[in-house]
Parts: C-alpha cells; structure tokens; sequence
C-alpha cells in the first residue's frame, strides 16, 4: 500500500473514556484503502508548531471507504494529544497521511487468533474486530483486555454487544486499580493463568499491543508456556 496524503475533516467526536476520545474522519484526496490494525499520521497544528501523531484506526474497512474514526489519548505533554481533546471542532480540518503500519490482520493470519491489549493499545484490535466479525464471523477470536481502573475499559461495551451477537468472539477485560467504580469482573494483570488456556491451543496466534513492558511480559509468558515465536506479533509503537 503507497503512503498517501489527504485532506481530513472531522464530522464527530465522542468521548470514549475520561482520558480517551474518538474523532470521526472524513477524507478527501482519493480512495483511501487500509488493513484493520494500520494506523494514520495526523497532522496537528498546536502552539509550539505543527506535531505529527500517529493514531491507530479504530474503524473497519469494510464499513467505509473515505470515512474512518481513530482514538486519541490525552496525555498531558503531548502537545498533539492535548490540541485534540481540548481545541478541537467538528468541522476542522486536517492534512493526514496513510495508511501505515505493518500491525494488521489478514484472512488466513491463523485458525484462531487471541488479541491481547494493554490500555490503549486495544485500538487497532476494536478495527479487527468490527472487520473479523463482518467478513469471517466463523473465526474464533478472543480478546484478553487490561485497564488501571473500569472506565479506562475503551469499547468495552461495543465489544461486549458484538459478543453477545457472535458467540465466536469472546472478550475477558480485567483491571489493576478497581477501587474508583464498582466492579465484579476479573482483578489484575494480564498473568500467567489467564494466557495458559489460551498458548494450550498451539493453533492459535497470538497479537498484543500495549505499553512496551506489558508486551514484553507478555511475550515472555506466552514463550514460556510453550507459544512459538512465529505465533506471537507485537504492535511497535
């Protein structure tokens, strides 16, 4: 796929998480054609000059051709993020580049795939997803999904939703810092006993995306319960 320019306006923006907001996009410049997991360069122009950031897409392929939607977290710092969340309008336009990224999915990746997130790393998989579950609905899939608190747990509900329509899809969402809500679901990290289940199963391929050192542990784990290293793709971010 070339690297292409566009000239983007935003149509919407909805807030995901108190730290993570979605923008809707519409492109103009040509057919802009992109794997699920592949990300976009955004092209911000904040007070200390224009920043490039680089923001998983969070829509599906087969849903639109020049529409897509991307999720940006406020960081504060981060001259692009903080430029998103507070100044900008729907109706704003952009200069974006895309798509890129080499993170995605692809008919017959494997016979059955586990995606593990950390954060907001589950953005490109929420886009495999949507796409997996409108093109292959017969693929097994599962989610493995780590937060600090419940309200950090972005999509979870449309994740669930999607579930509870496809039976093969099965999402496990656990948080490390449930004291600020209330929760009944799984407490921790992403551990040992919840992967073992799933590196048992040597058809299935495993991808995570998250912070480095959640990869990394990740990783580690799934190596050690057996998971060989062909079956393991990591984001790099």
């Amino acid at each position: 796929m070339d690297y292409q320019s566009y000239e983007a306006t935003i149509t919407g923006i909805k807030e995901e998480s108190p730290s993570v907001k979605s923008f809707d996009i519409s492109l103009t410049g040509g057919d802009f054609d992109f794997l699920p997991g592949q990300y976009i360069d955004l092209f911000v122009d904040t007070p200390t000059g224009i920043i490039v950031g680089g923001y998983s897409i969070i829509s599906a392929p087969v849903d639109y051709k020049n529409k897509i939607s991307i999720a940006v977290k406020k960081i504060e710092g981060a001259l692009a993020t903080v430029q998103l969340h507070d100044k900008t309008l729907v109706g704003d336009m952009f200069h974006l580049q895309g798509p890129g990224g080499d993170f995605y999915y692809e008919p017959n990746l494997g016979s059955s795939i586990v995606f593990v997130a950390g954060g907001i790393g589950i953005t490109p998989f929420i886009s495999m997803i949507k796409h997996i579950n409108k093109t292959e609905p017969n693929l097994k899939v599962a989610l493995i999904a780590s937060a600090k608190v419940p309200s950090e747990l972005i999509f979870r509900e449309e994740i669930i939703d999607i579930s509870h329509h496809n039976l093969n899809i099965n999402p496990i969402f656990t948080v490390t810092q449930p004291t600020e809500e209330n929760w009944d679901g799984k407490i921790g990290r992403i551990n040992r006993s919840t992967l073992s289940s799933f590196a048992a199963d040597k058809s299935n391929v495993f991808l995570i995306s998250g912070p480095d050192d959640m990869q990394e542990n990740v990783e580690s784990m799934l190596t050690d319960l057996g998971v060989l290293k062909r079956n393991i793709k990591r984001e790099t971010w």
